[in-house]
């Protein structure tokens, strides 16, 4: 028959033997294999047979491996006698628990429930519906049932009984949370539902929990498209919530499902004559220049409100939202020269000669008063923003250069030498000298102060350049000046250059790290252990999705030798006794080491977990096979 799998392995010449189910190389020959319809059932019956029962006596790593392919290869051969079985069990480990009675629970370790729920969407569709209707019917879970509802109801769009399913909880939920997650679900799966949209526009009506009602209205959004009651529930809230911030969660769901209805504007508009909390007041402002461009209604209040304010925010906040919602209205002019001429502060004709620049660019008394800021304020930031506004009105400015040229950044205070940096980046005859500030402030020994800059100076050289090369650049100085936040730097590389050298060495070092903290802690001495162990666990963890992106950087990374003394360092957590005790350190341990069967091939693996001796401490060794007490492998039963 097949060659892909040693069914009778001679466990002392290992290297000898090769399982091909596990080489990712193999994977898509295997499946075109089963998907041949020239090759007979049986033989593929068989080995769907061999899959499901391996044994490999390292704790089902393997085992689990071997069947979770099994599902996979269901797809490719859906008429496998064995098929409800297979995906009935996947189902129940990708759930993280099971019962064998109503007092008997289970917990998976999160590794297999992960790599369960990544099978499903692999496996037979049909299968997989099938099997998620009849835990529907059978479950006593809540959290099953709207977990297995939702995912049933994302595999086959409409499903009925996954969108009852979930209508039902929500009728029926115990606790605002779980309130949260089901209204969730609902707006991603209940598109033009009926049953689904009225259950929202109840929530919308009934509920006392303000987060709760914009969630529910928000999701209405997403699935109500010209739905009638919807349009008349949230116009009639619209009008009994008038003032409230919540209104632009109401407006932009009627937009969506009613984008012509008049309560819009009339909402928004009101929100820009009577709000006075800003974020909400410039929100409007974003949607009524979106689909009101120009609108002089709006125009008219904000002019108003600019005529009468006498506070900073007020005055700039309301100019701001004018120039985005009528930037070429001209009535705004002599108010704001008024207020420019009356003004007694330096920041108030700062900010009416700014405000006016935007409307009218060449405006003398505008720029005659940014040219007198530049030359005679105190103020730092006043001459950053002045030089800026300058320079968008007057390109040939003469004084404007002076001023920015960063030769005279030495003796400035760091936020403005990063200021400076980034207005001389976007004039071309400075660029260079702009890169060069910019990677002395980067590399933290130009100036002494700029630690918090070294992020935004590394983020504008990343904006300036489209192959990344200086930020990556400017990273590896931080990096290798070996600062307190070279951890961070690395980690920014890590996202622009995976398979950057300091990456590599960075997460060699992690895995070394989390082996030594295995071999030194004391083996009864669990608490300090699973502290230890989840930092560097979770470290771990972050830079593997580096690697994951790139399947060269595990090959590059991850040796053989290294992995087998992860394996030995920390399989002693895999007893029993911390199964049911210590679930979360065997859950940590369990993780490391699955993946490590990810990137190591059976044989290696095997002697690794079977060696004769395994080295717990600098004192103690044990022998693995008296030790390690086997958990048994689940059998497929309802998930309750």
């Amino acid at each position: 028959m097949h060659d892909f799998i040693t069914l009778s392995l001679d466990f002392q010449n290992l290297d000898t033997k090769v399982c091909r189910i596990f080489e990712l190389d193999s994977r898509a020959e295997i499946l075109n294999w089963f998907g041949n319809k020239d090759v007979p059932s049986e033989e593929k019956e068989e080995f769907i047979q061999a899959l499901t029962s391996f044994q490999d006596t390292c704790r089902n790593f393997y085992y689990y491996r071997a069947y979770l392919f099994a599902a996979e290869a269901l797809a490719y051969f859906p008429e496998c006698h064995m098929g409800d079985k297979i995906v009935e069990q996947v189902l129940k480990w990708s759930y993280a628990y099971f019962r064998t009675s109503k007092q008997d629970w289970t917990i998976f370790p999160r590794a297999l429930v992960e790599a369960a729920r990544q099978v499903i969407p692999l496996t037979d569709r049909k299968r997989v519906i099938g099997a998620y209707t009849k835990l529907l019917h059978n479950t006593e879970s809540r959290s099953v049932l709207r977990a297995a509802a939702r995912h049933l109801a994302l595999l086959n769009p409409g499903n009925p009984t996954a969108i009852a399913a979930l209508v039902l909880l929500l009728k029926y939920s115990p606790n605002q949370d779980t309130l949260f997650y089901l209204i969730r679900d609902l707006g991603e799966v209940g598109s033009g539902n009926e049953a689904v949209i009225i259950s929202l526009i109840e929530e919308v009506q009934t509920t006392l929990n303000k987060n709760v009602c914009i969630c529910a209205i928000r999701a209405l959004g997403k699935i109500a498209n010209g739905h009638q009651k919807a349009i008349t529930v949230l116009v009639e809230f619209l009008l009994r919530n008038q003032g409230d911030n919540i209104c632009i969660y109401a407006v932009e769901s009627l937009a969506a499902i009613d984008p012509d209805n008049p309560a819009i504007i009339k909402t928004l508009l009101n929100i820009l004559d009577s709000h006075r909390t800003v974020n909400t007041i410039l929100q409007a402002s974003d949607f009524i220049a979106k689909i009101s461009p120009g609108d002089k209604e709006a125009s008219g209040i904000l002019l108003e409100r600019i005529a009468v304010a006498s506070d900073r925010c007020t005055l700039w906040n309301m100019t701001e939202c004018l120039v985005k919602i009528d930037p070429d209205n001209q009535a705004v002019l002599p108010v704001l020269l008024n207020k420019l001429r009356t003004a007694q502060t330096e920041e108030f004709r700062y900010l009416f000669a700014v405000a006016i620049i935007k409307f009218q660019p060449d405006n003398t008394e505008a720029v005659n008063t940014l040219s007198d800021i530049l030359v005679n304020s105190d103020n730092e930031g006043f001459k950053h923003e002045a030089a800026w506004a300058l320079i968008q009105s007057e390109p040939e400015n003469t004084q404007v250069p002076a001023f920015l040229n960063p030769i005279h950044a030495e003796s400035q205070i760091a936020w403005s030498r990063l200021r400076k940096a980034e207005r001389l980046v976007q004039i071309p005859e400075h660029r260079q000298q702009a890169i060069a500030l910019l990677f002395k402030i980067a590399d933290l020994l130009g100036y002494g102060d700029d630690e918090y800059n070294y992020l935004p100076a590394i983020s504008i050289l990343e904006k300036i350049d489209a192959t990344k090369r200086l930020a990556i650049q400017a990273l590896e100085k931080v990096i290798e000046a070996k600062s307190d936040i070279s951890e961070y730097a690395l980690r920014k590389l890590a996202e622009l250059e995976p398979e950057n050298k300091l990456v590599i060495e960075k997460v060699k070092d992690v895995i070394q790290s989390v082996i030594q903290v295995a071999k030194n802690c004391e083996s009864n001495d669990n608490e300090k252990f699973k502290d230890l162990l989840l930092v560097k666990h979770n470290h771990y963890l972050f830079w593997q999705k580096y690697m994951h992106s790139n399947p060269s950087i595990r090959e590059r990374i991850l040796q053989s030798h290294d992995l087998k003394q992860l394996v030995i360092a920390i399989k002693q957590y895999l007893r029993k006794e911390i199964w049911e005790k210590e679930f979360e350190l065997y859950d940590i341990a369990y993780n490391l080491i699955w993946e490590c069967t990810q990137n190591m091939t059976y044989s290696d693996f095997y002697q690794a977990w079977h060696g004769e001796l395994m080295y717990i401490n600098q004192h103690d060794t044990y022998s693995n096979q008296s030790n390690l007490t086997e958990i048994p492998v689940p059998c497929c039963e309802n998930i309750a």
